[in-house]
């Protein structure tokens, strides 16, 4: 049964408060004032956070920096997952899982909130293990490079206005890590040219492509979502699987998406490959680092050398 905004809270409420092994939290934005209700309402010593933290979430204040200093001040374990699109509670034995960040507006932590939704499910031993692995993959924070982040942070300009720019190159790769797993939300749902096409249509698969950019629908631009979409976890995950496995072919990439997934229940195949040939077609707008050829009847995706 899908749980509106206050019932969401309200259980996710219940379950922080009976917890007794472990909390982990996953959400793209995180303001201190959520991580503190979180904190508050569990006796639980062993909780980790993991947020998104790209350069334009903390300039347009949808994450606070200060998040870092609160968990470090409580021995809450805090990660970052730059391609993070994921709203997850996973506490004890249960997952709550929907579009609610840890945030006021998405938790109704204040009197003006969101229209959020979601579900609790049991966090079963798939899910656990997949989990595990995401969190494995996750760069967590320490003090010297929360001072990288935090100085480069504290450098721009209070009138900057480019907040789709990206933390500088070093500081990148100081915080980009690989993985081998991503949640279905994390990919986009429309070809380019189909989201250049819709973009003025009331779809909520077109809203999650444009939430996914971070991109005003009536402002698109397909140069701006080319500059986007190299900053997902899409991207990212589809260049390490192909790093990683060279050549592949369009089933090829299928079947690695398939066991790629977390979400539980996993997508049937043939939803999977309406994904695959997504990837594929926003892959073609990158050239430079991916090469696609048809030799046969099927398209072969690899790394340009």
């Amino acid at each position: 049964m899908f749980l509106s905004t206050n019932e969401f809270r309200d259980k996710l409420r219940n379950q922080l408060n009976s917890a007794t092994t472990e909390v982990i939290v996953l959400s793209a934005f995180l303001k201190e004032n959520a991580l503190q209700w979180i904190y508050e309402n569990t006796k639980v010593q062993k909780i980790s956070v993991v947020s998104r933290w790209q350069r334009q979430d903390l300039v347009a204040k949808v994450s606070d920096l200060s998040c870092y200093r609160f968990c470090r001040e409580n021995s809450i374990k805090f990660g970052i997952a730059l391609g993070l699109h994921a709203k997850v509670y996973c506490i004890d034995g249960q997952v709550l899982v929907g579009s609610a960040n840890a945030t006021s507006s998405g938790l109704a932590l204040s009197s003006r909130y969101n229209d959020e939704f979601g579900v609790c499910v049991a966090a079963g031993s798939a899910v656990r293990t997949k989990l595990l692995d995401y969190l494995s993959s996750v760069t967590w924070i320490d003090d010297k490079l929360f001072s990288m982040i935090s100085n480069e942070f504290n450098q721009i300009p209070k009138s900057a206005q480019s907040v789709t720019q990206n933390w500088s190159d070093n500081l990148q790769l100081e915080l980009e890590k690989t993985n081998n797993y991503i949640w279905v939300h994390e990919l986009l749902f429309n070809e380019p040219s189909q989201l250049q096409e819709r973009y003025e249509v009331e779809s909520n698969l077109v809203d999650h492509d444009f939430e996914l950019l971070g991109m005003e629908k009536d402002k698109f631009s397909i140069d701006q979502a080319i500059v986007a979409y190299r900053n997902s976890r899409a991207f990212k995950w589809c260049y390490n699987i192909v790093r990683t496995n060279g050549t592949l072919s369009f089933g090829g990439l299928t079947a690695k998406l398939h066991d790629a997934v977390l979400d539980d229940p996993t997508p049937y195949r043939r939803e999977i490959k309406v994904l695959t040939q997504v990837l594929f077609a926003w892959a073609k707008l990158y050239p430079s680092v991916f090469e696609i050829i048809r030799p046969n009847y099927s398209e072969v995706i690899k790394l340009v050398q």
